[in-house]
């Protein structure tokens, strides 16, 4: 009840009812999970050692509220922001991971999150249990995928993770510029920790410039393989069909490349939600600073009506965003040592 009385200034009015928000936030986001067993395997003795100093720590946040027409911070300022409201954006709790390195993302998969980062210039993806609570908070389980093939760096900087159980699971990574997409194998990568049975397909991310994002979403009754570059301008949201780019050598080539639409700059990562049609961008405001969310659903010629998110909210370098499949409960990511977890409510507002 604490949570829900910080919001009811700017969320009271337009809101979806609570029993039918959780069912279809539950329903998960990007298809359906694969199969449970794809989160077991053996690498939990090789990451058990790093558990015991990876303990998140919560510190609790003044509640900001921001939807598409205003945004109320904890002191009462109201500031215009742009676009319809879809959502309203509560920040309630910050977490501390500094064993994930430079964060660069975050998913959630089979009721756990996947946060990915770069550390030190070795690619990771870490487990966190959800841990119920009012907000709820994350713990590290103790399992993570090192993104190594026969001890070298292969995916130093891992740029989108997403999958569905008709497509698989796709994994960016972005170095100067220029993306790859891998084709992986979920239950393989966990069985060893490593890349090294895990790797079915790659190629490479050209059909435009700025590096790849890739994110499976829902149009007009067909999935595709969205994906964006880190640009300042020029930056388009690309849609690929998700079979091409499993037998492609690169992006660019005929077939792959399906739709294309303007987005806006500085694009991290994309997260997708099928229960509400929604497709969210965690963006920079400029080069390597700033938060911002757009906010829009996924249309053939690209986004409907977008609305962004960036008034009242932290410093930092924002790098990713996940629905938690609690409640109205999701969370944010940074690049940083400190607080780089960040939990939220998202209120879907109609």
């Amino acid at each position: 009840m604490g949570r829900r009385s910080r919001r009811t200034s700017t969320t009271t009015s337009g809101r979806v009812p609570l029993a039918s928000l959780l069912a279809s936030l539950l329903a998960g986001c990007a298809g359906g999970p694969e199969s449970a067993s794809a989160t077991t395997g053996s690498s939990a003795s090789a990451s058990a050692s790093a558990s015991a100093s990876a303990a998140a720590t919560t510190t609790a946040t003044s509640a900001s509220t921001t939807t598409g027409a205003a945004s109320t911070s904890a002191a009462g300022e109201t500031t215009a922001a742009a676009g319809p409201p879809y959502v309203a954006l509560t920040l309630l709790a910050s977490q501390s991971d500094p064993l994930l390195g430079a964060g660069q993302g975050v998913t959630r998969r089979d009721g756990r999150i996947y946060a990915y980062g770069d550390r030190q210039g070795t690619g990771v993806i870490r487990e966190y249990d959800v841990v119920a609570g009012e907000p709820p908070s994350l713990a590290f389980s103790g399992r993570e995928v090192v993104l190594r093939e026969g001890g070298v760096d292969r995916i130093p900087h891992p740029t989108g993770l997403t999958w569905h159980p008709d497509h698989g699971t796709f994994l960016g990574n972005t170095v100067a510029g220029v993306g790859t997409i891998f084709v992986v194998d979920w239950a393989a990568l966990w069985t060893d920790g490593a890349l090294d049975d895990a790797i079915l397909h790659e190629l490479v991310d050209d059909a435009r410039s700025g590096g790849t994002r890739p994110e499976l979403v829902r149009v007009d009754g067909s999935w595709r393989l969205a994906s964006a570059g880190y640009l300042e301008g020029d930056n388009t949201l690309r849609l690929f069909d998700p079979a091409a780019v499993a037998a492609a050598a690169a992006t660019s080539e005929p077939g792959v490349l399906v739709g294309e639409a303007p987005i806006g700059p500085w694009v991290q990562s994309l997260a997708y939600s099928e229960a509400l049609d929604l497709l969210v961008a965690a963006q920079n405001l400029t080069y390597g600073a700033g938060w911002r969310l757009s906010v829009a659903p996924p249309a053939a010629d690209g986004l409907g009506e977008v609305q962004v998110i960036e008034e009242d909210l932290p410093s930092g370098e924002l790098e990713g965003f996940a629905w938690l499949g609690v409640d109205t409960y999701a969370v944010l990511i940074t690049s940083g040592a400190a607080d780089n977890l960040w939990i939220a409510a998202l209120d879907p507002l109609l």
